[in-house]
């Protein structure tokens, strides 16, 4: 049976009944192609191939130069260039030639040269008895693989997104005499240090962080569902593997590796804005008009309080454990109100400073299939409004000013409150009109941007990752990439040579300062 053609059905014909029926024929037949891929798939068959658009008219960039024009300098801990000069003759002189000055000709090339160091350590006997040797360099005393080795070995995998057999077969290529169990255990292993930078970079970017951005992705681990979480900024990026996707996982990253939780005012006030119990509110009342806040220093004797007060529901543990968590939080850095700009995933909603993405919202109605002439010269119509408005804001966060604000406002509600057009236009824009306070949140804040693309950027390194070497297997593993990407990305960021901090960290260089004192530095400096 061959799908239906709305465009049948005359214009003269269609009532709104009609189109409501021509609504629910098109989801039917989009949900019937999207079982017979299912089905495909589960058979072993191929699906529907999906052919990108041609990027050959793009402009290709450069991510040595956009790195590069971030400080306007060559990033921090980049190789400097060892140069020669070599002087050419030609190879045949006739006699009363007269010499007329160079003609310059500059190569670049790349030697890489596998080295073995056998280190001859003196032994000696002191005269009381003692026996005294020499002791092996800092960056040769981990092992038997040197720390140039090893900082080639992660960037290869973390910064060059190459397998792990790819990078074995690479160093064998070399002349290097290494098994795959110890190149895995190089590439997860040892992180803890890297991963103490990544904590303090996270703690640093969001105590300085004028905005956060939010957004999360699948992460599949020993072979159970599971998803990233991506907090970044403007200098900053953190990547967080768990097994849940709740706001409870997301304020216990923003709290980072503190454990208490913080009983205090704002955090009844967060949870009677969440509509926890009556009773649950008088009890945590109680306690604190006696001793004014109260700090639980694990989730144990968090869980033996709740107790305690006989708080057992399940919405209500919930509410308390997301409002007490969050104080923590903001105990420990977290700005009280800081604007986080997301894609509307509710888990990321912690106050009314919430900011939404224009980019995903606009998405909904560029999804939208109409189903009559008029409701595509209405769908049109909308669209063009939209980007409209978003000119304005844009106009608005450069300039701003009360009589924009309120012109803004006004264009807002003209656009997305009303009804009346078709089933499917008046559902988008009740949908819209319901995200006001979040979609206009630049007029509170004009320094924040109106998408949340920077984000999307950054969590598509995790993607590639994961598209690359497929699941993580153990907690080191799963520990090392989200550190690694993290480092990585925040390098990027900060006008750091990634594999420069690899070699700097690795062969006790000391000449990169720990990241988040380049980041405090960055901020501080201004925009």
């Amino acid at each position: 049976m061959k799908d239906f053609d709305p465009s049948l059905i005359p214009e003269s014909e269609r009532t709104p009944v009609v189109e409501m029926l021509l609504r629910v024929i098109q989801k039917q037949q989009e949900e019937i192609e999207k079982l017979k891929e299912e089905i495909n798939k589960l058979k072993g068959q191929k699906g529907r191939p999906k052919i990108k658009p041609s990027t050959l008219e793009k402009p290709k960039r450069s991510r040595g130069c956009a790195q590069k024009k971030r400080n306007g300098k060559t990033p921090l801990g980049r190789k400097k260039v060892r140069k020669k000069e070599r002087v050419i003759e030609p190879s045949y002189i006739p006699e009363g030639s007269r010499f007329k000055g160079y003609k310059t000709y500059t190569v670049q090339d790349l030697v890489v040269q596998s080295t073995e160091i056998t280190f001859k350590i003196k032994v000696y006997i002191t005269p009381d008895g003692k026996v005294i040797r020499g002791e092996l360099p800092k960056e040769y005393a981990s092992g038997h693989f040197g720390a140039e080795l090893i900082s080639h070995c992660l960037q290869l995998y973390h910064g060059g997104f190459m397998t792990e057999p790819a990078v074995l077969e690479y160093l064998h290529e070399q002349g290097i005499d290494i098994s795959s169990g110890r190149l895995h255990g190089i590439l997860t292993g040892n992180t803890e240090r890297f991963s103490q930078e990544m904590e303090a970079v996270r703690q640093a970017g969001m105590e300085e962080a004028s905005h956060l951005h939010a957004d999360d992705t699948g992460a599949r681990h020993q072979g159970k569902n599971g998803v990233c979480t991506c907090v970044s900024s403007p200098l900053f990026c953190y990547f967080h593997s768990s097994e849940s996707k709740s706001r409870l996982n997301f304020l216990e990253i923003l709290r980072g590796t503190y454990t208490d939780y913080v009983l205090d005012e704002g955090a009844l006030i967060y949870a009677f804005e969440h509509n926890v119990s009556a009773l649950s509110m008088d009890k945590l009342d109680s306690v604190l008009d006696e001793v004014g806040e109260k700090r639980f220093r694990s989730v144990k004797s968090w869980e033996r309080f709740l107790k305690k007060m006989k708080i057992s529901g399940e919405k209500d543990v919930r509410i308390l454990s997301e409002a007490t968590i969050l104080a923590s939080a903001i105990r420990h850095g977290l700005p009280e109100g800081i604007p986080i700009v997301t894609d509307a995933a509710p888990q990321f909603f912690l106050w009314a400073s919430h900011s939404l993405c224009w980019i995903h919202e606009e998405r909904h109605y560029r999804k939208l299939v109409s189903v009559s002439d008029r409701e595509r010269k209405e769908l049109e119509k909308i669209r063009g409004q939209i980007w409209g408005l978003y000119d304005k804001l844009k106009a608005f966060s450069q300039s701003p000013s009360d009589s924009k604000r309120s012109e803004i406002t006004a264009m807002f509600d003209e656009v997305f409150n009303r009804s009346g057009i078709t089933d499917g236009l008046d559902e988008l824009l009740r949908n819209t009109y319901s995200r006001k306070e979040g979609l206009l949140q630049v007029l509170n804040h004009p320094h924040i941007p109106l998408h949340n693309n920077d984000c999307e950027r950054d969590i598509r390194e995790y993607v590639k990752r994961r598209k690359i070497s497929g699941t993580t297997r153990s907690v080191a593993g799963r520990k090392a990439r989200d550190a690694f990407l993290s480092l990585k990305k925040t390098c990027l960021k900060l006008g750091v040579s990634f594999f420069g901090y690899l070699r700097d960290r690795l062969c006790n260089l000391g000449e990169i300062p720990p990241l988040d004192k380049v980041l405090l530095q960055l901020a501080r400096a201004g925009p």
